[in-house]
């Protein structure tokens, strides 16, 4: 791959991570406005939407993880996973929108108190919502195992794609929250939305380099002894690290919210 077709190859990831990023927090956005009709209390809307779109990402990407595991035409399953977001998306937010009523119908018959009705509702809003974030939770590991067999410098290229990623959820919550639902309301929002997430999967699916069948990832080689006592703390203490920076600056979020 030459040094001109590998810039551009670049570019469009990119862009396609820009692109699933704004998609993501505008159905964000929307879906916090319509929660928050639900459950009456920001704060608590917040907390479950917040909890339900992570654990959509986290399931997303723990299969993806797997699945690229394979042989597969990596570009072409990234617009797939797109694609099956934007339906996924859409469904969620038909029934997000049906919730208040939902509610105001079965909290009275069975005579439930707040904490049952709140449990309700999240029993209610749960499964819709982590269908879409589960799709749009596998896009970046899929995105990241094709770069990784096409590109050079790796690590540096992955990260870049995080960054476009984040620079566009960034970008998608400011248009939805200052400018797409005053202009055009919950559901032309939604339909704006549909739209970028389908242009992120043209971008990949008409892609030059779609096509191309990548190998599986060949198996770690097993170590010649254990690994040290040591080693093994040291990556349980990493990973016990990013969990409680995650509840932290997850925690901080729904404060200032409040």
């Amino acid at each position: 791959m030459t040094k001109g077709t590998s810039r551009g190859l670049e570019l469009r990831l990119a862009a396609m991570m820009f692109l699933s990023g704004a998609a993501a927090l505008v159905y964000e956005t929307v879906w916090l406005r319509m929660l928050s009709r639900s459950f009456g209390v920001t704060v608590h809307a917040v907390s479950v939407l917040v909890a339900l779109y992570f654990a959509g990402l986290v399931l997303g990407a723990l299969a993806a993880a797997r699945w690229t595991q394979r042989e597969g035409r990596w570009l072409r399953v990234y617009a797939l996973l797109e694609l099956l977001a934007c339906a996924a998306s859409v469904l969620a937010s038909a029934w997000t929108a049906r919730l208040p009523r939902l509610v105001a119908e079965l909290a009275p018959g069975y005579g439930l108190g707040l904490p049952f009705e709140t449990m309700l509702r999240f029993t209610l809003a749960g499964p819709a919502l982590l269908l879409p974030t589960f799709f749009l939770g596998a896009t970046l590991p899929v995105l990241a195992r094709f770069a990784a067999g096409t590109l050079s410098e790796v690590q540096r290229k992955v990260g870049s794609l995080y960054g476009a990623n984040t620079l566009g959820a960034a970008a998608g919550t400011l248009l939805a929250g200052f400018w797409l639902l005053g202009e055009l309301g919950e559901t032309g929002t939604l339909a704006a939305a549909a739209a970028v997430n389908l242009a992120a999967a043209a971008l990949a699916w008409f892609s030059p380099e779609a096509g191309r069948a990548q190998a599986p990832v060949p198996p770690a080689p097993k170590p010649s002894r254990p690994a040290p006592a040591l080693a093994q703390r040291e990556r349980r203490l990493l990973l016990t690290l990013f969990a409680l920076s995650g509840f932290c600056s997850i925690g901080y979020e729904v404060l200032w919210t409040r």
